[in-house]
């Protein structure tokens, strides 16, 4: 839009693309300690230096998605509409995307039901948000359902319903080879959980 309402002349640096003819990389080699190397072209340079999508890099982001497909095979995959559909975001690590997932879904004040004890790096993600802990007793198999039973007995469903209420919005586990404990959830105790 800026570009069509000015003159001809304009150069306009709102899309955060610089002209790619001034990089000053060609291609570049990268050797492997095994002695192999692979070559980046002169369009695979213009490409990892120039900002990409939100999401990712597009042929990643296309690639993970077949895969989430074959290996998942997501129920909402074919619902049409909001609901429907399968998209994701590539992250630079999974503490990057768990910190997002958090900024979310928790506000100051929130009740989140989580793994006691459970990963510090999720302990750090959380603590400057300002929520409350509800901690959930683990045990060799990981969180137990009867401690989350009771932990949530304060509430009704249609709790869940009311704009003012302080229901936890979210339950965080570390379901297999849980940090630092080790533990793991059986598949029957995540179907009680889930419950």
């Amino acid at each position: 839009a800026i570009q069509n309402a000015g003159p001809p002349t304009l150069i306009t640096l709102a899309t955060g693309a610089p002209n790619s003819t001034l990089f000053p990389f060609h291609e570049a080699t990268i050797t492997l300690k095994d002695g192999s190397s692979f070559k980046l072209s002169d369009s695979l340079m213009t490409a990892a230096l120039q900002y990409g999508p939100t999401p990712g890099f597009t042929p990643l982001v296309k690639w993970l998605k077949g895969l989430q497909q074959r290996l998942h095979n997501p129920p909402t995959l074919t619902r049409p509409g909001p609901e429907g559909g399968l998209d994701l975001v590539v992250t630079t690590g999974s503490m990057d995307g768990l910190a997002k997932a958090f900024d979310m879904l928790i506000k100051p004040g929130d009740n989140i039901l989580i793994d006691t004890p459970t990963y510090a790096g999720t302990l750090s993600a959380l603590h400057p948000l300002g929520c409350n802990f509800l901690d959930v007793q683990t045990d060799h198999c990981g969180m137990v359902p009867d401690a989350l039973r009771n932990k949530l007995s304060k509430w009704t469903p249609g709790d869940s319903k009311k704009a003012d209420s302080d229901i936890p919005k979210v339950l965080y586990t570390i379901p297999n080879g849980c940090n630092p404990t080790g533990a793991s959830l059986t598949e029957s105790r995540k179907r009680e959980i889930y419950k």
